[in-house]
């Protein structure tokens, strides 16, 4: 079983989603990569705000054991994933696609290789 280990935000105004979102939950944003992304605790759940997206959108990100073999799984069952791509201190990301265009993330936290 998988458990939410990454939740994305994105959004057209960084800044004001991270307004929101402070004011609202009490969350704590630390900056990220300079400019407007920042990352979030979110009660134990890694998190991550940035901007410059044309349609805002949250994205669930699954923890995985070995994010290589859960790519090729779920492209075996007509899914479609981005290739891994490892963010230092954060472990490694891809982008997915379920058989019925139902977006999700998968996460491999810690090193990437």
């Amino acid at each position: 079983m998988s458990k939410i280990s990454h939740l994305e935000f994105g959004t057209h105004d960084a800044q004001q989603s991270r307004l929101f979102f402070e004011q609202l939950f009490g969350w704590t944003f630390a900056a990220f990569k300079g400019g407007q992304q920042a990352t979030i605790d979110i009660h134990g759940t890694s998190g991550g705000l940035h901007d410059g997206v044309s349609q805002p959108n949250i994205r669930v990100y699954f923890q995985v054991s070995d994010i290589h073999a859960a790519v090729r799984q779920v492209r075996q069952l007509g899914g479609l994933s981005t290739e891994p791509a490892g963010e230092p201190g954060h472990g490694q990301f891809a982008s997915c696609v379920d058989s019925q265009g139902l977006p999700f993330g998968l996460h491999q936290p810690g090193g990437h290789r």
